[in-house]
């Protein structure tokens, strides 16, 4: 991500983020999500619905944890911070408040809180990962749907995840906004694969329903049978007329660990 990692992420450095973030996003690729067969079929297709969920369902103990977050308030206007958790609050609650942040995990219980607040939704840029079939495809017997979003959408915004090899500590001056995103968005380098694309929801809405011109393409998973796969393309391709699909379905090759696709 950086050259040279800071021990701590300064405000130059959620910039940087920022414009990494803006430049993933621009001009918005295929994302793909890959699910099982029935639930890829009924909810995401004939329902033209998206599923988002809460934070705390993730399988990644560290995903969006409120041990990410370390703030360093050394040379931060403390009562600032307090604008970000309740408005309402008293004085002397707000004393409280100042005094537990600037302990080691002083911040947990206003994350925690609100992690309960965002809805997440998770994509890929690659359909063809043998890992990602493995994890999220049904060990490839389900399919991969890739969605063209635009790039400004009125439920959700689209952010790229941020890999980092360590957890960091953030200065206190960066504003909790970009804190709150950052925090979303931050995974292991373990996951690096995943090239993973994150829908937050704005609404914290659990489905949200999308145009059906979004749908560019259904990949088929290799061990999907083909008299499924021939059932299923017409009834597809009824649902979203008039709006062009590509159906590819995915074989192992002979000579290399990776995959041929047809387009059917």
């Amino acid at each position: 991500m950086f050259n040279a990692m800071p021990k701590t992420l300064s405000i130059s450095d959620f910039e940087y983020l920022s414009h990494e973030s803006l430049s993933q996003v621009f001009n918005p690729p295929i994302l793909y999500k890959y699910v099982d067969f029935d639930i890829g079929l009924y909810d995401i297709l004939m329902k033209k619905s998206i599923k988002f969920s809460m934070p705390a369902d993730f399988g990644d103990p560290f995903d969006c944890s409120e041990k990410l977050i370390n703030l360093d308030f050394k040379s931060v206007d403390l009562p600032s911070v307090t604008n970000h958790l309740n408005d309402k609050m008293l004085p002397d609650q707000i004393e409280e408040v100042l005094k537990r942040v600037q302990l080691p995990g002083g911040s947990d219980p206003v994350f925690a809180n609100k992690k309960r607040q965002y809805r997440i939704s998770c994509f890929a840029k690659n359909p063809l990962d043998i890992l990602m079939w493995s994890h999220y495809g049904s060990k490839h017997e389900g399919i991969c749907i890739g969605f063209q979003f635009k790039l400004i959408n009125k439920d959700f915004n689209l952010y790229p995840v941020i890999y980092q090899d360590e957890i960091y500590s953030i200065d206190g001056n960066v504003p909790m906004e970009k804190v709150f995103l950052y925090w979303l968005t931050v995974k292991s380098t373990y996951w690096k694969y995943e090239e993973e694309i994150r829908a937050i929801s704005l609404s914290g809405k659990e489905i949200i329903n999308y145009e059906p011109e979004m749908i560019r393409e259904v990949v088929f998973g290799c061990k999907v049978p083909d008299k499924k796969i021939q059932i299923i393309i017409p009834v597809i391709t009824e649902i979203f007329k008039p709006y062009p699909i590509v159906f590819r379905k995915l074989t192992p090759a002979r000579d290399s660990f990776t995959f041929l696709t047809e387009i059917l």
